[in-house]
């Protein structure tokens, strides 16, 4: 995960403020996501035991860029800095394109114009460079196993209430909070990536038992699906309230979640309506994707660009692929009969997806070029496969083995097992860390 970083930078009209113009852009074929920060060291003195010499960092904003030659490839923000006599401004890149990310930092005057750039060359940073993390929800155990994707070695279970059931884990686009949805006892618990411990408990109404989560691009909301009371809450990760809740059709039980993209619109799968609902995310309104009579949507996943949503669907086991401009499915792909497809996941180049088949204890891996099957791979017979994620360079998949009480990592290079890590039991849910902000 490369960082970009301008060293520390003296502020020319300190006491006052200086503006900075910083400017990141991808020069690569691949999606990146990036994290702007500023920081400083504190300058206190020796007795301040603790802080001296700490760095204290704020994060300006996390963007998404697209490749290369298409719009939102760049970004540009000015920021201003306060009453410091010195700084220094940082981005993390992530994602499949974060190494073609390049980036400057310009010094402004008071009318805006250039006064001296400031190039910001990557360097290496120890502990934190090409470092993620998974987190598994042991559904039975009640607890969060910690993995460390550098080296796929457990850091750490992490406890959670007695009969909280965690089912599914959503994690933020700076990877600072990881969200665990708990139907045992109703919550959501908001868990701090760095400390590793519980920051909050955000509690649903009766009768609203949260399952699905997903994460906005920006980060600033959380989007989950309840059953029994069938709503997609919507959740400020700021202030950890809850804002609203949309209601759905009675006896829907909804899913399922995830974001587009460009954060407009969220999808959640309807099984019992053989349907997918769209959120508008600005408006907060509700549309419907009808999909085929009979249909029983599991799970979904979209492509980095936006354009196609895919969905599983349990009932015909099948996979529809279908445009999200115009709600249509342009293509079904045909599963093998007993196959039961659990979870999708699509890695970041928007390659390949993979589904986790649990009836027939498969993962199985699609060329999305040509919507057509690539391979097969194959797990011990009564895995129950329930959920899949992926790294943000797209090299590993981790799977979550029921019956065993294992996640099962994947080459996606040669589409081999290679690790099994052991984790509480009945692991239903994983998420990766799509990028760890410093």
């Amino acid at each position: 995960m490369p960082i970009l970083d301008t060293g520390m930078l003296l502020n020319r009209n300190h006491p006052n403020s200086i503006t900075i113009a910083i400017r990141a852009v991808n020069r690569g074929r691949h999606h990146a996501v990036v994290g702007i920060q500023s920081y400083r060291f504190h300058s206190g003195s020796v007795r301040d035991e603790g802080e001296f010499g700490s760095e204290q960092v704020r994060t300006i904003r996390l963007v998404a860029l697209a490749p290369a030659q298409q719009e939102e490839s760049a970004f540009a923000i000015s920021h201003t800095v306060q009453d410091l006599q010195s700084f220094g401004i940082r981005i993390v890149a992530g994602g499949p394109g974060g190494r073609d990310v390049a980036a400057t930092a310009a010094e402004l005057d008071a009318d805006g114009n250039m006064l001296h750039i400031h190039p910001m060359p990557a360097v290496r940073t120890a502990n934190r460079d090409e470092k993620g993390l998974a987190y598994v929800a042991n559904h039975t155990q009640h607890s969060l196993t910690v993995i460390d994707t550098s080296t796929d070695t457990r850091i750490m279970t992490l406890p959670l209430n007695a009969g909280s059931s965690p089912r599914q884990v959503a994690i933020t686009p700076d990877g600072s909070n990881v969200y665990v949805t708990c139907p045992g006892d109703k919550t959501v618990k908001v868990i701090d990536s760095f400390t590793q411990s519980i920051r909050a408990e955000i509690h649903f109404p009766a009768n609203a038992v949260p399952l699905g989560a997903a994460i906005a691009p920006d980060g600033k909301i959380a989007y989950v699906s309840t059953l029994v009371a069938d709503y997609i809450a919507i959740i400020d990760t700021n202030s950890l309230a809850i804002l609203k809740l949309i209601p759905l059709p009675e006896g829907c039980d909804p899913s399922y979640i995830a974001v587009s993209p460009d954060g407009k619109h969220a999808y959640c799968c309807l099984i019992s309506a053989g349907a997918v609902v769209v959120l508008d995310t600005s408006k907060r309104t509700i549309s419907m994707l009808q999909l085929p009579e009979g249909s029983q949507p599991s799970a979904l996943a979209i492509t980095p660009c936006g354009t196609f949503i895919y969905v599983t669907d349990i009932y015909y086991e099948r996979i529809y692929v279908i445009r999200s401009q115009t709600g249509t499915i342009v293509k079904t792909i045909a599963l093998i009969p007993g196959s039961d497809p659990q979870s999708i996941v699509i890695t970041p180049d928007g390659s390949l997806a993979y589904v986790a088949n649990r009836g027939s204890d498969e993962i199985m891996a699609i060329n999305l070029s040509r919507n057509e099957m690539l391979t097969m791979i194959d797990l011990p017979e009564g895995s129950q496969l329930s959920d899949l994620a992926v790294t943000s360079d797209g090299s590993k998949v981790y799977a979550t083995v029921l019956t065993f009480g294992y996640v099962a990592v994947i080459d996606t290079q040669n589409h081999m097992p290679v690790a099994v890590l052991p984790t509480g039991s009945f692991p239903s849910g994983i998420a990766v860390t799509p990028i760890m902000l410093m």
